[in-house]
């Protein structure tokens, strides 16, 4: 992967569709600036992003369920749902990192839903090398895409909202 030049981005965000809009605070020259020089990538989320894009572009309404496990989401890819659902109040009374109950009013751990999401796309890594070492790739008449895109809802809070109000040395 390779950044995009100042060029590229200003080219970019007034011809594609998907920055229709959007008014940025920011120039592309300010971007280049402050990215440093090696592209970090993230390929399950840039994945999952482009799929749910193509998803949300083409068709009338996208099929999803919600998740709390691995095991459900594999499921789930198997029987051609093509997103998964995940909420913060399911992870918050289920889920959490803490393994607690917790009423969704972000008293859980911080750290709850980016690790059910992990767990998510570690089965769907697992799910996917298991198909590839029998020989089953992308044609294969039982292929699965297991790589979903990933819809994660979380409300902030009416704490984390005073916490936005804060000053910055609170």
């Amino acid at each position: 992967m390779s950044f995009l030049s100042v060029e590229q981005l200003k080219k970019d965000w007034a011809e594609n569709p998907r920055w229709k809009g959007i008014k940025r605070g920011y120039s592309a020259e300010d971007v280049a600036r402050l990215r440093g020089n090696l592209p970090v990538e993230y390929s399950l989320a840039q994945r999952g992003a482009e799929k749910l894009w193509n998803l949300i572009t083409t068709t009338p309404y996208v099929n999803c369920l919600g998740a709390l496990t691995g095991g459900q989401a594999m499921q789930q890819a198997k029987a051609g749902v093509k997103a998964i659902y995940l909420s913060g109040w399911q992870v918050a009374a289920d889920n959490n990192s803490y393994m607690s109950m917790y009423p969704d009013q972000s008293l859980y751990p911080v750290d709850s839903v980016p690790v059910v999401v992990e767990r998510i796309n570690n089965t769907f890594k697992r799910a996917d090398e298991i198909q590839c070492a029998r020989g089953i790739g992308p044609g294969h008449r039982d292929f699965i895409d297991y790589f979903l895109p990933i819809v994660v809802y979380t409300s902030p809070s009416p704490r984390d909202r005073t916490r936005s109000r804060m000053p910055s040395s609170a």
